[in-house]
């Protein structure tokens, strides 16, 4: 009999409770996160059927930014540019507390041992190093990674699909390769070739998405102009840069060692 493993973008997860229930408080102590985070788990455990559940997170700055500094400089500018103002400080404060507290204190207390969290790390690499490393120990579960983010296509199987609480739309092995053409260990080729807007990674001269998916499946004509600004790329130190960004897990990404348990 197969388990059924809940692979969790928390970052993600608490960002969307926020937007919904960020005013929430009880006794002066801000509630709204932490109420929509559990919420969600539970229904998406019950969902799912998914006994096991493991928690992903970021922790400060990423190592991306020590390959390439201006990585999501963008967002970084903006985050800085917003805490100018002193209430957006202590907004920003109390919410990287409920985070702390989530990740350090109350999902081990609920009994949740699988808490992965490291310094310089995404909740993308420890999702992908989790799919790894659960495809080995325990190769006949099944995997339902629960994330908004696109990248996260890279790590599809045909036991690992991927949940966009968002848009509430379920991504298989199947739908990938119908929708995109290639499989999806080639999905971090197309992001290395056509940059990343929101991470402020830049690819090759006017290359799309849609234009470095035609190169991958071998429907790009070599006489267009695409063709020769995608091959010329492929030699440069600016797509080997791309690469280690994109793809996932990050070299150095500790090791999850996660176990089976059992929470009423």
């Amino acid at each position: 009999m197969y388990d059924t493993w809940l692979i969790c973008d928390c970052n993600f997860l608490c960002r969307r409770a926020s937007y919904a229930f960020g005013q929430l408080e009880h006794n002066g102590e801000a509630t709204g996160v932490l109420f929509g985070f559990l919420s969600d788990l539970r229904n998406m455990q019950e969902r799912f059927e998914a006994k096991q559940v493991v928690f992903c997170f970021d922790r400060g700055r990423s190592k991306r930014e020590e390959i390439y500094p201006d990585y999501k400089g963008k967002r970084r500018a903006a985050n800085e540019q917003r805490l100018l103002e002193e209430e957006e400080i202590i907004k920003a404060n109390i919410y990287r507390r409920v985070i702390k507290r989530l990740w350090q204190e109350v999902l081990p207390d609920i009994g949740y041992p699988n808490v992965l969290v490291s310094q310089g790390y995404e909740a993308d690499d420890f999702i992908a190093k989790a799919c790894q490393e659960l495809t080995v120990d325990f190769p006949d579960d099944q995997i339902m990674i629960v994330s908004a983010d696109k990248d996260l296509l890279q790590c599809l199987a045909p036991h690992i699909q991927r949940y966009d609480p968002n848009a509430k739309v379920v991504t298989s092995l199947q739908d990938f390769k119908a929708k995109y053409g290639i499989m999806p260990a080639d999905w971090a080729t197309v992001k290395a070739l056509a940059g990343c807007e929101s991470d402020c990674i830049p690819g090759a001269f006017k290359i799309g998405e849609s234009t470095a998916l035609k190169y991958l499946r071998g429907v790009l004509p070599t006489k267009h102009k695409a063709y020769a600004s995608i091959q010329q790329f492929l030699s440069s130190p600016e797509y080997a840069r791309n690469q280690q960004l994109v793809k996932l897990p990050l070299i150095g990404t500790p090791e999850c060692r996660l176990v089976k348990h059992n929470v009423n």
